[in-house]
């Protein structure tokens, strides 16, 4: 009995001597600094940051652009009748059997009162900002 709880203790112990989690390598000071540089998460989430005012950026300068919706809308009936009870046999209607609806929406910034090349450069100046912040 005590034979094979030493026997299972000497290979216990022999599996995790020889078990290696991770490899070994060795790093300078300049890339431990750039390795914790790239890995943090400090750093990502300020270039998100930085990121997100850039887009906003672009949004905002879109504003000044026109904007044009266009769409439509094409439907075909099948067999289609119309039965009104309360119409002689002299009324006669014509059947549809389709219907085109179309539609354009056409919205062109003339002067706002300034507010949109204001908004630009408020916008452009908190990039700017949060650009500083990441660095």
């Amino acid at each position: 009995m005590k034979i094979s709880q030493l026997m299972l203790f000497g290979v216990f112990f022999i599996g995790i001597s020889s078990a290696e989690a991770q490899e070994k390598t060795s790093l300078t000071l300049g890339e431990a600094v750039q390795m914790a540089w790239e890995k943090s998460n400090e750093v990502t989430l300020a270039n998100t940051k930085v990121n997100t005012k850039l887009y906003e950026l672009k949004t905002v300068k879109n504003n000044q652009y026109p904007d044009l919706k266009i769409s439509g809308q094409y439907q075909r009936l099948t067999k289609a009748s119309i039965d009104m009870p309360n119409q002689g046999e002299s009324a006669s209607l014509a059947s549809p059997d389709r219907a085109m609806l179309g539609m354009a929406n056409l919205s062109l910034p003339i002067f706002a009162g300034f507010k949109i090349q204001s908004s630009i450069d408020a916008y452009d100046n908190l990039y700017e900002a949060e650009s500083a912040n990441a660095c």
